[in-house]
């Protein structure tokens, strides 16, 4: 019976280490083929739905999931940004994919020597055991189950370093190509996407500044075209000039006086005239006495007068 415990732990045991191998190995393979090969890349305008402008892009033919996501990313960075570009952050969208990949593999790599290890510590406590069941006697059969507790042991750790040591091996290869892919892109984007946008940057700044040798050269036309009709609005665009200069010296007297100090002096202002209000009413109410006053003389003047 223990013998069927021990042969069932050496294959569990084996069949997690394939497992996990085969896991790493998956992996290892997204990272072998991340980037693609020569000649696989190229630009392609795409127009950009705010300005429905042409902007440079990158694609490549079947890329792979993980490139697709780093071009889906790069391309938008392009849209967003007008057809301008900055090569370290072309770089850090990249590297950023690459490094989490890298990171998966890592953990990976090493899992069949940790469950060798695992069954090394198994093998052993199934070896003890046997000596337990054995009534503690150190006869053939305890240290025949023992030495077979033993064997399961090693047999696990002999397969789980075999195991990480091709893991290793692989990922090396692995991360040496794509060390070379991604050198290779990272020239495609130096060489044939950067310059292009450069151009057409310089290109849109030279039309600006046609545009507006053009428009210069127009307005001055204009004007001397006008003539006479131009000396007629001269006294106008005096007049404009006068106002202006008028509200330039106001503004730096206002600012030679201080902005604190005028209004201080227009709280002052406010506050007499607060203090005022009940003299101004007193002087309503005499005033309206006067004239009901003089309404009354004026009244008994002209009866007088009738009689």
């Amino acid at each position: 019976m223990l013998l069927i415990i021990e042969a069932l732990a050496v294959i569990l045991l084996i069949g997690l280490q394939v497992r996990a191998f085969l896991g790493a190995r998956a992996q290892i393979g997204r990272l072998e083929k991340l980037f693609p090969g020569p000649g696989a890349l190229f630009l392609t305008k795409v127009s950009d739905p705010a300005t429905q402008r042409e902007v440079d892009t990158v694609a490549s033919t079947a890329p792979s999931p993980e490139f697709a996501e780093v071009l889906a990313n790069t391309n938008v960075y392009l849209l967003k940004n007008k057809g301008t570009a900055d090569f370290n952050i072309l770089q850090d969208l990249t590297e950023r994919r690459v490094g989490a990949l890298d990171g998966e593999i890592q953990s990976t790599t090493s899992l069949p020597l940790y469950i060798g290890l695992m069954g090394t510590f198994g093998g052993a406590i199934l070896g003890l055991v046997s000596l337990l069941l054995g009534d503690g006697k150190f006869d053939d059969a305890a240290i025949g189950g023992f030495l077979r507790g033993i064997t399961v042991a090693m047999v696990g750790s002999l397969c789980g370093l075999g195991l990480t040591l091709w893991g290793n091996a692989l990922y090396r290869e692995a991360r040496r190509q794509a060390e070379r892919l991604r050198n290779d892109y990272y020239s495609f984007l130096q060489v044939e996407l950067l310059p292009i946008l450069h151009s057409d940057m310089a290109g849109s700044l030279s039309t600006l500044k046609t545009v507006l040798d053009s428009f210069n050269v127009k307005f001055v036309n204009d004007i001397q075209s006008i003539g006479p009709a131009f000396e007629q609005l001269r006294p106008l665009i005096d007049q404009i000039i006068s106002s202006t200069e008028v509200q330039r010296r106001f503004l730096e007297r206002l600012q030679g006086i201080g902005f604190t100090e005028m209004a201080n002096a227009s709280v002052a202002v406010f506050d007499r005239m607060d203090r005022s209000a009940g003299l101004f009413e007193n002087f309503l109410v005499y005033q309206e006495k006067l004239n009901a006053t003089l309404a009354a003389g004026a009244t008994w003047y002209a009866r007088s007068r009738a009689c």
